[in-house]
């Protein structure tokens, strides 16, 4: 009789200890994600907007938020017999309260140029922006996930994202420029 009782000791163990385990590692991945197909919108051109430059590796600091950015450039398609090309500039923020992270966003930039004439990509899996979830109080908008591809020297994609966190909420615009050389740039505000 001992030893059965042993034996359902250890069993109970085994499944309270696995138990813990799960949650350990489920709290590591995000509660919560959604992409977003960018739209093109042919808006008034936005030249005036001031927004701190972002490379990949920068922190910004708001307060007690953190925003640590990372990003890559990588070539899709290269067509053989001209000089046109297709490339993604994949922006992805950890956004994050004290050192706990909230979201992580990424926005994903689909575009193409031949050194004369530059042009944002749209339609399903091309420009897009993701939101994950990292808390289980977690709550988000899109207020603007557009691209303006009216002017071919210098088109933007625009996104600006709600976040909620427990003390306020935070609002983050960034926009994504692409030129006919190649070269991209990243500017971002929040409030």
């Amino acid at each position: 009789m001992k030893i059965v009782n042993c034996m359902i000791v250890f069993i109970l163990m085994g499944v309270l200890f696995g138990m813990g385990t799960l949650n350990v590692q489920a709290a590591n991945e995000p509660l919560h994600g959604s992409v977003y197909t960018a739209i093109e919108e042919d808006l008034r051109e936005v030249t005036d907007f001031s927004g701190l430059e972002l490379r990949d590796g920068d922190k910004i600091k708001i307060g007690d938020y953190v925003i640590e950015v990372s990003e890559k450039i990588v070539c899709t398609e290269s067509l053989s017999r001209s000089e046109t090309k297709v490339w993604q500039r994949i922006t992805t923020y950890g956004v994050y309260q004290g050192s706990v992270e909230w979201y992580k966003i990424t926005q994903t930039t689909n575009y193409t140029y031949d050194g004369t004439t530059a042009h944002i990509n749209i339609g399903a899996g091309k420009s897009t922006v993701l939101v994950e979830e990292l808390q289980s109080d977690c709550a988000y908008s899109i207020n603007k996930n557009s691209i303006n591809n009216t002017n071919s020297k210098a088109p933007t994609y625009t996104i600006e994202v709600s976040m909620k966190f427990p003390n306020r909420w935070l609002t983050i615009t960034d926009v994504a420029t692409v030129y006919p050389d190649g070269n991209t740039s990243l500017k971002h505000n929040e409030n």
